[in-house]
């Protein structure tokens, strides 16, 4: 993730601004993709960005997620990959826990997050999203909104129904989130009580969703390279 955080910042705001956090944090930009990074350097650098550009970290977070989605994904081939975990949206989503399973195999020290999809109608259904990592709701909802344009053609609107710890929250609650505090490495302090995580529960609408056919028809067309060629 932490290669698609200088793509972000080169592609988003120039070399100059990547250097810029380099130099203001010490971390190290010769990323290598598959070896596993602490969540410092993740939140030194966008929260570094966020304080060198003037702008709201939430905000960074959200535009993060987005790119990572609808430019990084594709250039790294990724593409495809989504592509394959549902004919829709909201299978798209039920299918996110086997996909981090199968990343976790990979990965022996990842902690992934978990998620849950509740009342689905034709144009809304409720997303719980948890993770032992604070700090990253509005990233959470980049990333949705980025995977539902890129594999789905499809905008889709976010809104915040519960966070982490909190009973019930309005549009403006996310201006609340834990921050990075640069001064200990940039990780999120948290909510004062020492414990990261929790859960974040969404309410995502979007256009009425096509017939199960469609569905069936457009996952139809998903092969995966290792299938039979006869299939």
């Amino acid at each position: 993730i932490n290669d698609g955080v200088r793509g972000f910042i080169i592609d988003t705001y120039g070399v100059d601004a990547w250097t810029s956090v380099v130099d203001a944090t010490g971390i190290d930009n010769r990323y290598v993709t598959v070896c596993p990074y602490p969540d410092e350097v993740t939140y030194k650098a966008l929260g570094t960005l966020a304080n060198l550009r003037g702008r709201d970290l939430q905000d960074v977070l959200d535009d993060f997620g987005y790119y990572f989605c609808m430019t990084y994904v594709p250039k790294m081939g990724y593409e495809r990959l989504l592509r394959c975990m549902g004919g829709s949206l909201i299978e798209f989503l039920q299918n996110l826990n086997v996909y981090h399973l199968h990343l976790s195999m990979s990965f022996k020290d990842m902690t992934p997050p978990a998620f849950n999809v509740e009342e689905v109608t034709p144009d809304s259904l409720v997303f719980h999203y948890s993770s032992t990592r604070p700090g990253l709701t509005r990233l959470a909802m980049g990333l949705l909104r980025g995977a539902a344009k890129l594999l789905y053609d499809t905008d889709v609107e976010i809104s915040i129904l519960q966070m982490r710890d909190r009973n019930g929250c309005d549009e403006d609650d996310d201006k609340d989130a834990p921050k990075p505090d640069l001064e200990s490495g940039g990780v999120p302090r948290g909510d004062g009580g020492g414990h990261g995580g929790g859960t974040d529960t969404f309410l995502i609408r979007f256009p009425t969703q096509s017939s199960f056919l469609q569905m069936h028809n457009a996952a139809a067309t998903c092969r995966l390279a290792l299938d039979p060629p006869t299939l």
